[in-house]
This record gives structure tokens, C-alpha cells and sequence, in this order.
């Protein structure tokens, strides 16, 4: 059976605000806050804020998929 390839959406940003990662996934940024504190989505600091790596990230599902 052929897998269907699918792409990820990020709106082209390589990186995103913990607020507007929340409000596109439906979850409180409480929540947010703590997986990127227990390492559960990755994150980088620019500055003095803490935002979502959407690559990484989309690099880890990838990974974890097997490939898509």
C-alpha cells in the first residue's frame, strides 16, 4: 500500500512564540510551558524568550514516524 506524502504546515516560521504555538494547537500555553520545560517539543531562546523550533520539531515527528 503507497503512503500518502504529507506535508507540514508552519506557515514558514522556523520558529514560533509559545502563545501562538498554543493558540494553533488548542492548548493553554500553561501547557506549552511545560512540555517545552520537560523537553517533550524542542525550543530555543532568542533573547530573553523561549520560543517552539517548528523544524525540530517537525524533524522529531519525522523521526519518530519512520519517515513520511
Amino acid at each position: 500500500m503507497e503512503q500518502e506524502q504529507v506535508t507540514p504546515q508552519t506557515d514558514n516560521h522556523p520558529i514560533m512564540t509559545l502563545e501562538l504555538f498554543a493558540s494553533r494547537t488548542g492548548v493553554t500555553v500553561p501547557t506549552v510551558r511545560a512540555w517545552v520545560h520537560n523537553g517533550d517539543i524542542p525550543s530555543v531562546k532568542v533573547g530573553k524568550r523561549r520560543l517552539v523550533n517548528m523544524v525540530g520539531l517537525i524533524r522529531d515527528l519525522i523521526d519518530d514516524e519512520g519517515g513520511l
